[in-house]
């Protein structure tokens, strides 16, 4: 009689323990999956997302800083110089300039277009006024094209290799958003963030480090650089 009922039995543990090994599991999982989930929220700034890409389809309305067209420098620098605070800002004639950030990845060796959402505020970051939460500074960059036309104002000059350059291909956009200092996931406040060619994929955002590295460093106000006068036929500043 009690041999009839051992495999019964056994059977209902077995499937006990498999169950039991499965909600295991499934637990395992949800935990691994909530990690990674938070870790991506983290890295990759999806909270970020949505703004960001209402800044890629709009930022355009924001008009040119200054129409000149540069490589970027060295540390993400940023382009010319404000205005006195006496005087109106000026449009300049159009000129290309040139990145030298060495990181090929990021936006050096890129051309690239400023575009400010607050020129005024921005054009005073030389006298050390701090951006408002709400600023944007945006670099439109693309791939340079080796040109024998050293005339054009839409050519810039490479000091490095003596070449000039246009405008290639569009290689995207790298963006700074100022939002409220304590906002988690921002370099006291700055959100780093770099969007596909067509405005509409976010590649990174947040505490994008290839960026903090160069904003963090001497020289910035407020995580910025500021901008420089270039004097008239001095295309490599």
């Amino acid at each position: 009689m009690l041999r009839r009922f051992r495999l019964p039995i056994l059977c209902g543990v077995i499937a006990f323990a498999a169950a039991g090994c499965n909600r295991q599991g499934s637990d395992a999982q949800a935990e691994e999956s909530k990690t990674a989930e938070s870790k991506r929220s983290t890295v990759e700034g999806v909270e970020f997302h949505a703004t960001l890409l209402e800044i890629a389809a709009a930022y355009q309305k924001y008009g040119r800083f200054d129409e000149t067209l540069r490589f970027g420098p060295p540390p993400c620098s940023a382009p010319p110089p404000g205005f006195p605070p006496y005087e109106e800002p000026k449009p300049e004639p159009s000129r290309l300039r040139v990145s030298k950030s060495r990181d090929a990845d990021s936006h050096g060796k890129k051309l690239y277009y400023l575009y400010v959402k607050d020129g005024q505020a921005y054009a005073y970051t030389d006298i050390g006024k701090r951006q408002h939460e709400g600023q944007v500074i945006l670099k439109e960059a693309w791939k340079p094209e080796l040109t024998k036309d050293d005339r054009s104002a839409m050519v810039a000059f490479d000091p490095d290799d003596k070449q000039h350059y246009r405008a290639g291909e569009k290689f995207g956009l790298f963006v700074m958003m100022k939002l409220n200092p304590a906002t988690p996931n921002t370099d006291e406040g700055w959100v780093y963030a770099t969007i596909s060619a067509d405005g509409k994929t976010v590649t990174s955002a947040g505490r994008v480090e290839s960026c903090m590295a160069c904003h963090q460093g001497e020289g910035t106000k407020d995580r910025t650089f500021g901008v420089r006068e270039i004097e008239p036929g001095d295309e490599s500043k």
